[in-house]
C-alpha cells in the first residue's frame, strides 16, 4: 500500500550506501503494489546501475539485477507493454546470482501475472532458465514446464523469492 512506499522512501533518504540494495528493492515493489510506475522503474534502473558497478559491495550483484528486472517486467507489465514485460522476463534469468539465488532462488512473482495473462512462451522460456541455474530447487522447472505443456498453470508455491 501507499503506506509502505512512503516508508520506503523516507527509509532510502538517510539510508548508508551498504542499506541501499534492500531498500531500493523494498521501494521498486511496494511502488510496482501502488502502481505507482515511474518510481518503481527509477528504483530498477537504480538497482541495475548498482549492480553493475565494479566496486559493488552488496550481497550478490546478480541477484540484485534479478530482483531489478522483475520489477521492471511488472512495470511493463502494468502499462500493458506485453512484449517487453515478455522479454525482461526472460532476461531476469539470464543473470547469475550465485550466493542470494542459490538458496532463496528467482522470484516468480512476474511469471505468474504472465501465467493468469496467457502469456505462457516466456514463462516456459523463463522456466528454461531457472532448470540451469544455480537455485537448490532448480529441478522443480521440468515438473513446471510439464504442467505448462499439458495446459495446467505451474504452483510456484512458496517459491516466490523474497517478494
Amino acid at each position: 500500500n501507499s503506506l509502505v512506499l512512503n516508508y520506503a522512501k523516507k527509509d532510502i533518504e538517510g539510508a548508508e550506501p551498504w542499506m541501499k540494495e534492500g531498500l531500493m528493492q523494498k521501494l521498486g515493489y511496494a511502488a510496482v503494489d501502488v502502481r505507482e510506475w515511474a518510481t518503481a522503474k527509477e528504483a530498477a534502473t537504480e538497482m541495475i546501475v548498482m549492480s553493475e558497478q565494479k566496486d559493488y559491495r552488496g550481497s550478490d550483484p546478480g541477484m540484485l539485477k534479478h530482483s531489478a528486472l522483475t520489477i521492471r517486467g511488472l512495470v511493463e507489465f502494468g502499462l500493458s507493454d506485453m512484449a517487453a514485460a515478455d522479454k525482461t522476463l526472460v532476461e531476469s534469468m539470464r543473470v547469475r546470482g550465485e550466493t542470494l539465488m542459490r538458496g532463496s532462488g528467482p522470484s516468480f512473482r512476474l511469471a505468474q501475472l504472465m501465467l493468469k495473462n496467457g502469456r505462457k512462451q516466456a514463462v516456459d522460456e523463463f522456466l528454461v532458465l531457472v532448470g540451469e541455474s544455480v537455485w537448490r530447487e532448480s529441478s522443480k522447472a521440468a515438473d513446471w514446464r510439464k504442467a505448462l505443456a499439458a495446459g495446467k498453470v505451474p504452483n510456484f508455491g512458496g517459491w516466490s523469492g523474497v517478494y
